[in-house]
């Protein structure tokens, strides 16, 4: 028994003898960089993947955002300055037409706008409070609406209501284009502020100059005369700058390293102190008293 047990250790020191150490290193690296590069490609991928659904995103809220604006503009333009100019020089059948109510393609979803929060947080509580709004508006463009049905049909009969119903409905209206302006005012002044994200973070294409040229083609003196609104927008266009995520450069990375390093000194000095409930465990005087 005694001779194979020596057999077996000489068998052994041979085989040790004959392993190249250095190649099995190499191979041992070469397994866990194939390992690393692999884990790195992936999470690279799904960073990649996530930001093209950003990106999409993006695209989305600011096309929806675009396209309301120009048809609250456009009707703005052709019916509600129309209806002001009628009521004006109280041309009656003008003043009481009635047309149907603009498109709005902006539909405010928290489970899509949330990533916005991340490059401005403005973004999500000012498309929900520009929902509510909207809905608002729509409603009071409904029962102005209703209310001329009702003066045009005084108007067509001669009836004596006709002159106080007429100047109520005149004020009716002057409140209904002083809130459709407002709207007006709000999707303007997101819409600028999604150009200028876009231009910061998303501009994929390298283009130059979007905001200035946004201003040249939107023509805010055409659609908005109030000057509250115009103050509005300054004042939210300021807010919304004060705001934006910094662009991380070299700096913010020895930031981010030096953080993480000192996160790790801190977490190790805790891990091997001890504790001060130690002092009063109730198993150490167990063990003082078996002693």
């Amino acid at each position: 028994m005694n001779i194979d047990i020596a057999n077996m250790d000489v068998n052994l020191g041979e085989k040790a003898q004959e392993i190249n150490f250095v190649d099995a290193g190499v191979t041992l690296f070469a397994v866990f960089l194939g390992a690393h590069l692999a884990y790195w490609y992936s999470q690279r991928k799904e960073r990649q993947k996530d930001k093209k659904q950003e990106v999409e995103s993006y695209s989305k809220i600011s096309n929806q955002i675009a396209l309301s604006l120009n048809s609250l503009c456009v009707y703005k333009e052709v019916y509600l300055d129309e209806i002001k100019k009628a009521f004006e020089e109280n041309n009656y059948l003008d003043a009481l037409k009635t047309s149907y109510k603009p498109d709005s393609y902006f539909m405010f979803d928290v489970n899509e706008c949330c990533f916005l929060n991340s490059y401005n947080r403005c973004f999500p509580t000012e498309f929900a409070l520009l929902a509510k709004v909207t809905a608002t508006v729509f409603c009071v463009l409904d029962d102005y609406y209703k209310s001329v049905y009702d003066i045009r049909y005084a108007y067509i009969s001669k009836d004596k209501s006709f002159e106080s119903g007429y100047e109520n409905l005149k004020k009716s209206f002057q409140f209904l284009y002083d809130d459709f302006e407002h709207l007006i005012a709000r999707f303007y002044y997101l819409n600028k502020e999604l150009i200028k994200g876009y231009e910061k973070y998303f501009n994929i294409h390298y283009y130059e100059g979007l905001v200035e040229n946004y201003e040249l083609e939107a023509k805010l003196d055409k659609y908005i005369h109030d000057k509250k609104n115009k103050q509005f927008i300054a004042e939210r266009e300021e807010q919304f700058d004060e705001y934006w995520c910094l662009t991380p450069n070299i700096y913010c990375v020895m930031c981010l390293w030096k953080r993480k390093l000192m996160h790790r000194i801190r977490f190790a000095c805790k891990y091997f102190k001890k504790p001060q409930i130690c002092n009063k465990c109730r198993c150490c005087f167990n063990k003082k008293e078996k002693h």
